[in-house]
């Protein structure tokens, strides 16, 4: 089994590590080692640099050990014998100009023009998991819509964390309908049950747009997991946001009375009247909470995924997931 296969999220493993530390190999709890440098924890989430220079994404709670191997340890290296470091620098120089090929390719291939069979077919070409691994970086930095639209869809076909993450990622952050609907599309094809979760740090966005999109996958994705967090953040929603208004009024004008004021000439002196013009509003002020969509967007999410309805009560939800939650 490939190392990329066996970097996946579980709950298994202690971990009692400094938030960076730099190792030659890391062993997991289920029984894999990882050769490499620079492992480095941050939060609940941990990279590894791999001895091929792949940069991996750990989840830290199946690290069970991390070990510095001895001092002036050397590897062989294309008939050389050289340290683990100069030999990770590189390969992820040698990396790193694959992804732009493989990039250049998938934005050759999805504007469909002459070279399109051609990059298409050498895209094909490269080892499955190098074609994962090029399409979720494709989904996330891609310039080109038509490059993202593609790999959103060939992302279905290649299982695992890392086509998650892309997926759950550009199906709220992108900023093209078609792209996010098609990244959705494939994580049902993909069907992993770690989905869910992967929307969760969504909904603490400070963007409204990428926290509605997180809340509309939940319900395509429902999990008692989420119901924690859908409720907290419906909490904060209610706090955490301003008001908007709206005015629509129509002013009129009428001469309401007279003065009489004094004019003429120095041989002639008259009274004449000036009118007292005043106006007259009429029509609607409304003073609404923006947040209303979303709380509204949280309560149907709730709905789907508990079965039951408590409409934008934040406290009853509160009360019923205390009693019901362990369940």
């Amino acid at each position: 089994m490939c190392h990329a296969s066996k970097l996946r999220w579980g709950l298994a493993g202690l971990l009692f590590l400094p938030s960076s530390l730099r190792a030659d190999w890391i062993e997991l709890s289920d029984g894999t080692s990882l050769r490499g440098i620079d492992y480095r924890v941050r939060g609940d989430r941990s990279t590894f640099t791999l001895e091929d220079g792949r940069t991996v994404s750990v989840d830290p709670a199946l690290v069970l050990t991390v070990t510095k191997s001895p001092p002036g340890e050397k590897v062989e290296f294309r008939g050389k014998s050289v340290p683990l470091a100069e030999k990770v620098r590189a390969m992820k120089v040698e990396e790193e100009k694959r992804r732009k090929e493989a990039l250049r390719s998938l934005e050759k291939w999805a504007r469909g023009k002459e070279e399109a069979q051609e990059s298409k077919d050498a895209f094909a070409g490269l080892p499955e998991e190098a074609r994962g691994r090029y399409l979720a970086a494709a989904l996330k930095e891609s310039e080109a819509k038509e490059a993202r639209y593609l790999a959103a869809r060939e992302l279905a076909q290649h299982k695992g964390l890392l086509a998650v993450r892309a997926l759950s990622r550009a199906a709220v952050v992108d900023r093209q309908a078609p792209v996010r609907a098609a990244s959705l599309v494939s994580l049902k094809a993909l069907n992993d049950p770690a989905t869910p979760e992967a929307f969760l740090p969504y909904l603490a966005s400070p963007r409204q747009n990428e926290r509605l999109q997180a809340v509309s996958a939940l319900e395509q994705f429902p999990s008692r997991k989420a119901v924690p967090a859908l409720i907290d953040t419906m909490r904060m929603t209610w706090t955490g946001f301003g008001r908007g208004f709206f005015s629509q009024v129509t002013e009129r004008a009428y001469i309401s009375d007279y003065e009489l004021v004094s004019g003429g000439t120095g041989f002639q002196i008259i009274e004449v009247a000036d009118p007292v013009v005043s106006k007259m509003s009429e029509g609607v002020v409304l003073d609404v909470h923006v947040q209303k969509v979303e709380l509204v967007a949280h309560a149907n999410a709730l709905r789907k995924i508990t079965g039951q309805d408590f409409g934008t009560d934040v406290k009853r939800w509160q009360e019923w997931w205390a009693a019901n939650g362990g369940q």
